[in-house]
């Protein structure tokens, strides 16, 4: 691993680095699984009473937004335990 100093401070990994981190626990992914259901429930919930299209857009990217990253992180860590069983 190597800093890059940069304004988001990133990391230099090595592929290997990379998959391994991406990898979460069982009880991890039930966290994040249970989120992405809280999310999923709460999206549901938005409703639009026609008087602020842009609140409602604004909620709905939101929602949209959390589930995306979290969706993220599910499959990716499904994919380097798959990389790392092979």
């Amino acid at each position: 691993m190597k800093l890059i100093p940069n304004i988001f401070t990133t990391t230099e990994l090595t592929e290997e680095e990379r998959v391994q981190g991406l990898v979460f626990t069982s009880i991890q992914l039930a966290v994040l699984q249970n989120r992405r259901a809280e999310i999923a429930m709460s999206k549901l919930a938005i409703s639009f009473d026609g008087t602020s299209l842009v609140k409602f857009a604004q909620a709905e990217a939101y929602e949209r937004g959390q589930l995306d990253v979290l969706t993220w992180l599910v499959e990716s860590s499904d994919a380097a335990l798959k990389v790392i069983n092979s």
